[in-house]
């Protein structure tokens, strides 16, 4: 089924599993991985093999794999990584999780500064003369 999905269509959309196992977004592609990004805060970083896609709906790239399979198997430091991907491979994988670090870190070191807004009351005890008529 993989030779007939448009494989620039699928930056930046869903990718799901066996049993709608969520492996995030995906990110790039390599020559036989498509790499997938799960997570913002605990960033997980896949890197399927093209050959276990599945189908594709436009939204979503579906893999003839499970959740357990993709975190054994094709998480960046599972324990099967290394066999798996070329050494150009696991280097882009790498470079893509130290990129996602360093946006991370980024976005917890910017800070925003919000306007301290103060109203005052003029709370004196002035008398007034009124003249009545």
């Amino acid at each position: 089924m993989s030779s007939n999905i448009d494989w620039n269509d699928v930056i930046k959309k869903e990718a799901r599993g066996i049993n709608d196992a969520d492996f995030g977004e995906v990110q790039e592609l390599t020559s036989g991985f498509v790499i997938t990004q799960k997570g913002l805060i605990d960033v997980e970083v896949f890197g399927i093999p093209k050959e276990k896609v599945e189908s594709y709906d436009g939204n979503v790239l579906r893999f003839n794999v499970s959740e357990d399979e993709a975190f054994s198997k094709y998480r960046e430091g599972g324990e099967d990584n290394a066999e798996i991907h070329s050494q150009e491979e696991v280097s882009t994988i790498d470079k893509m999780e130290t990129q996602l670090q360093s946006n991370k870190y980024r976005e917890t070191e910017e800070s925003t500064t919000v306007p301290l807004m103060e109203e005052r009351l003029d709370i004196s005890n002035q008398s007034r003369k009124t003249l009545l008529l």
